[in-house]
C-alpha cells in the first residue's frame, strides 16, 4: 500500500501551532523576566521547553510525514524571537548554540512520535 503521507505538505494548523507555541511562550517569558532571555526564568527549563517537547512528540504522532517539522519550528521560533527581541547582544552565537542544543531532543522525540504511530497502526493491523 502506497504512503498516504508521501506527497503531502505539513498541515498548515501544525505550522502554526508550532510557530505560535515556540514564539509567544519566548516573547511572554522574556517579558515576565523585565526583558531578559527567556532561558533566565525559572519556568523556562522545567516547564515551557518540556511542554514544547510533549508538543513535538504529539505532532510528529498525528502527522509522521516529515516530522523533523514540529521539533524545528518549535525550537526555530524561539530562536528568531530571541534575536528580534536582542538583536545586538553579546551572546547571541552562544545562544544559537544553545538552541541547536534544544533542536536534538525537540527533533528526536517528533521523530519518535511519527515512529509510534506506526506501532499503534501496525498493531491495530492498518498501515501508514
Amino acid at each position: 500500500m502506497a504512503d498516504p503521507f508521501k506527497d503531502q505538505r505539513p498541515p498548515m494548523w501544525g505550522c502554526i501551532a508550532s510557530i505560535t507555541a515556540g514564539a509567544v511562550g519566548w516573547a511572554y517569558l522574556t517579558a515576565d523576566l523585565g526583558g531578559q532571555p527567556a532561558w533566565d526564568h525559572p519556568l523556562y527549563f522545567s516547564t515551557f521547553t518540556p511542554l514544547l517537547l510533549a508538543l513535538s512528540a504529539g505532532l510528529g504522532f498525528y502527522f509522521p510525514y516529515r516530522p523533523w517539522h514540529w521539533g524545528a519550528l518549535l525550537i526555530g521560533a524561539q530562536a528568531v524571537v530571541a534575536v528580534i527581541m536582542h538583536p545586538f547582544g553579546d551572546i547571541v552565537p552562544v545562544g544559537i548554540t544553545l538552541f541547536v542544543a534544544l533542536a536534538i531532543p525537540a527533533l528526536a522525540l517528533s521523530y519518535g512520535g511519527a515512529f509510534a504511530r506506526k506501532i499503534v497502526l501496525r498493531n491495530q493491523g492498518r498501515r501508514l
